[in-house]
Formats: C-alpha cells, sequence, structure tokens
C-alpha cells in the first residue's frame, strides 16, 4: 500500500483545486509552482487528524483556508483527499484504491465555527472509523508517518519512555493496546447493557404474569358472562313461554265466558218476553183476583213469587259473568304488555351480549 496522490481544494496557499501526484519510495515532495512541502505533509496531516490542530501550525482548523491572498476572496471551505494504493489490501476493504477525505467549512451564523465532515471512498464516515482503518496501516495523525523538520532532534532528545512509546506506535504495538482498550470499554458496555437487558426481562416477565393472570380473570368473567346470558335468556324465554300459555288460557276462558254471556242474553230475552207476558197474565189475573177471592188466587201468588225471585237470581249471575269477563280482559291485555316486555328485554339481552364479546376480544387482544 502506498500514497499514490494528494487531492487539495482551498487549503492553505492552495487557491483552487489542485493534484499532486506520489510514487512508491518518494521521501520527498516539493509544492507546485514553488510552494513548499510543509503544506502539503499539513495537508496529509489534516486528513489524518491529528488530536491537535498546532500539529498542522495553525490555531484553528478555519485557519487553513485559503486567505484570498491580494485579489481574491478568503475560502469559506476547504477539503484535501488522501488516495492509496490498496492493491496489497493491507486496509481492510475490497477496493484496490481508497480515497479518503476531509472537508471542513464555516458556519454561516459563527465565523469561528465549523463543520468537519470525513468520507471514504465516497461515503460519508466518522473520524473513528477513519482511524481505525487506517491503523491496519500503522497510519496515526499524531504518529510519525511524516517526519517533519525538528522531529529527528526532538526524538533523539526524547527520554527511553517516550521513546519507547514511539517505538511501539511505529511497530504497531500501541494499535493493539488501543484495541484491547475500546474491546474492554465495549465489553464493559455490553456487560451494562446485558445487566439492563436483564433487569428488563426481568420486568417484563412480571408484567406477562400480571397480563396472564389477568387474561384467566378475563376468561373466567367471559364464561360467568355467558352463562348469566344463557340463563337469564333461558328464564326470559321460559317466562314468555308461561306468559304465552296464560294468554292462550286467558283468552279460552273470555271466549267461553263470552259464549255463556251470549247464551244468557239470550236466555234473559227469553226470560224478558216471559216476564212481560207473566206481567200481562198478571194484570189479568190480579183482575180476575180482584173479582174473584180463594185459593186459588193465592196459590197462583205464590208460584208468581217464585219465578220473580229465579228471574232475580238469574240477573245476579248475568252481572256476575259480566264482572268476571271485564277481569279476564284486564289481564289478557296486562299479560300482553308482558309479552312484549320480555320480547324487548331479549333484544336488549343479545344486545349486551354482543357488546360484551366484543369487549372482551378487545381485554384478550390486549392481554
Amino acid at each position: 500500500m502506498y500514497l499514490k496522490r494528494v487531492k487539495v481544494r482551498n487549503f492553505k496557499s492552495f487557491a483552487g483545486a489542485t493534484e499532486i501526484p506520489f510514487q512508491p519510495g518518494f521521501t520527498g515532495v516539493a509544492g507546485p509552482n514553488g510552494m513548499g512541502k510543509s503544506n502539503i505533509s499539513d495537508a496529509i496531516l489534516f486528513v489524518l487528524g491529528p488530536t491537535s490542530s498546532k500539529a498542522l501550525r495553525a490555531d484553528r482548523l478555519t485557519h487553513l483556508f485559503f486567505n484570498g491572498g491580494a485579489s481574491k476572496k478568503p475560502a469559506t471551505e476547504c477539503e484535501v483527499s488522501l488516495v492509496f494504493d490498496n492493491h496489497d489490501h493491507l486496509l481492510p476493504t475490497e477496493s484496490d484504491e481508497v480515497e479518503i477525505t476531509r472537508y471542513v467549512k464555516l458556519t454561516p451564523s459563527d465565523p469561528d465555527g465549523y463543520y468537519s465532515y470525513f468520507y471514504v471512498n465516497g461515503r460519508r464516515s466518522t473520524q473513528t472509523e477513519i482511524d481505525a482503518l487506517l491503523s491496519h496501516a500503522r497510519l496515526s495523525g499524531d504518529g510519525y508517518n511524516l517526519v517533519q523538520q525538528g522531529d529527528v532532534n526532538r526524538i533523539v532528545s526524547m527520554g527511553p519512555i517516550p521513546r519507547r512509546g514511539l517505538v511501539e506506535r511505529l511497530a504497531g504495538i500501541s494499535q493493539y493496546d488501543e484495541e484491547l482498550q475500546r474491546a474492554d470499554s465495549k465489553r464493559a458496555d455490553l456487560e451494562a447493557n446485558l445487566t439492563r437487558i436483564q433487569t428488563l426481562l426481568g420486568e417484563i416477565r412480571s408484567h406477562l404474569a400480571q397480563l396472564e393472570s389477568q387474561r384467566v380473570q378475563a376468561i373466567q368473567y367471559k364464561q360467568i358472562q355467558d352463562q348469566k346470558r344463557r340463563t337469564e335468556a333461558r328464564l326470559a324465554r321460559q317466562g314468555h313461554r308461561l306468559a304465552e300459555h296464560e294468554v292462550v288460557s286467558c283468552e279460552k276462558q273470555v271466549t267461553q265466558h263470552r259464549t255463556e254471556l251470549d247464551r244468557l242474553k239470550t236466555e234473559i230475552q227469553g226470560l224478558e218476553a216471559q216476564q212481560y207476558e207473566a206481567a200481562e197474565a198478571i194484570d189479568k189475573v190480579e183482575k180476575e183476583i180482584a173479582k174473584r177471592a180463594g185459593a186459588e188466587a193465592v196459590k197462583f201468588r205464590g208460584e208468581l213469587d217464585a219465578r220473580r225471585m229465579a228471574f232475580a237470581r238469574l240477573d245476579e249471575n248475568v252481572r256476575q259473568a259480566e264482572e268476571a269477563i271485564q277481569t279476564l280482559s284486564d289481564r289478557s291485555k296486562l299479560l300482553a304488555a308482558q309479552v312484549q316486555a320480555d320480547g324487548k328485554e331479549l333484544a336488549r339481552l343479545a344486545k349486551q351480549k354482543t357488546e360484551s364479546e366484543t369487549r372482551l376480544s378487545a381485554i384478550e387482544t390486549k392481554a
């Protein structure tokens, strides 16, 4: 793997877009049109992402933008891309060429603020992902992949411990230490997540147990309600049948009493005719009695009184029969009203059953 070229746009002294080619084993560069190689190394470090902007010889990243010079406007953004040859697949990607880009632009509301974006082969990425990708090639913004002016003297003047750390970074040992630290951090996070998940599972199991208890209660409630509705329906049907039977019986009795009443009325009419005839006969007899007096008149008067008593009893029987017919008629009306009310009650119970089944279905779905 080696760096093939560097693409620069509006970075430091590079106005517009510039592409700088590299070759394997090439250890020194000179900028186009006499531009210094320090700016090129700063562009490479800009993509590698050092932790401090001072390594790029700038107090802020926005100071790396092209300042416009004497005749142009200052740039509000800059972009640098490193194109690597990856035929040996040292970088863990299937592409034979890997382009890593960093793009920085000013925020519209704050002149000192900026947005920084990273891309790998045109795909949006993060600096952490790019650091992990470049670590396989032992590249780092804080390492010594680029030996700048003064770095050799600084390495010579280092103490043994910092120099050992430098050697470990160059040898790639620190990469594994960092990976171990990240793995430990991820393991701790996973253990914490596992603990939280187990707690949530316990709560969910408890909630499921409560829901199961509620489901059983709902099923029992539905069974009891169904049994209650069936019992009420049976009682209502039985009461309805009894009422209908009693209505039929009353109607039969009314029919019989009306027949009897008609017969009695006919008999009364006959008796009234006889009474009229008897009254006329009585008048005649009384007139005859007035002419004659004796035992025969007394006998006839006794017979006449007996007939009058029989007629009075017959009239009383007719009056009682009329009262009985009226009572039966009133009772028939009450029973008819009760039958109608029972029909409405049956309809209400059927509607209530449908609503209860709908509510129970909703409870079962929720459970």
